[in-house]
């Protein structure tokens, strides 16, 4: 049963707008297949291990952000166009609304940025702090949904403000912003790794 705490509240919201929003532009396929992992993903790990994870666990529910983003590949496929004038600089425009498009690009560089960092740290798993960082990062993306959603609102201002300053539609987008709104990500992530490293020592402390 769920506790409906700030990070409950934050996923069910956000869940809300995000079946909302795919059902008003009529896309299905990336909804029905997160639906789908969501479902299938609570079914499998229930048989695992029952009553600590399945449909209804937060451990699962949680996850909204990783269901949304595998289903998104159905959101690259069908609704992005390579614009004609990208021989100078790669130029994609997304046929869907500009909430859809900017949080399937804010969730697309977030995981990159995670999986770059769980990357880092399992090449240098078990040396310096790795031992110490892993478990903070894993927290991070399964158990945090307020911290991650909040790191995706924060992607989508910024990508929404870049358009906006280069007077163009926010549907549209280059590799180059992509690029930037990584290295951004990878702030934020290592920011909350060390805040939360700094909040360890301080309880170690006392």
């Amino acid at each position: 049963m769920a506790v409906w705490d700030w990070n409950t509240i934050i996923v069910a919201m956000c869940a809300l707008l995000f079946i909302g929003e795919t059902v008003r532009m009529r896309q299905f396929f990336w909804l029905s297949f997160a639906l789908f992992l969501w479902l299938y993903g609570g079914w499998v790990s229930a048989k695992i291990l029952p009553n600590i994870l399945g449909i209804t666990q937060l451990s699962n529910i949680y996850l909204l952000h990783f269901y949304a983003f595998i289903g998104s590949i159905f959101f690259w496929l069908n609704d992005v166009i390579r614009q004609p004038e990208s021989h100078i600089r790669s130029i994609w425009q997304s046929q869907s609304s500009p909430l859809l498009t900017l949080f399937a690009l804010a969730n697309l560089v977030a995981h990159a940025a995670f999986i770059l960092l769980a990357g880092l740290i399992w090449w240098e798993y078990p040396n310096g702090l790795t031992t110490r960082i892993a478990p903070i990062l894993l927290q991070f993306y399964a158990w945090q949904p307020l911290a991650w959603w909040t790191m995706i609102v924060l992607l989508m201002l910024v990508f929404a403000l870049h358009r906006r300053v280069n007077e163009e539609a926010v549907t549209r987008f280059t590799l180059r912003q992509l690029q930037g709104g990584l290295l951004i990500a990878v702030l934020m992530q290592i920011v909350y790794i060390v805040m939360d490293l700094y909040r360890l020592v301080h309880l170690m402390k006392h």
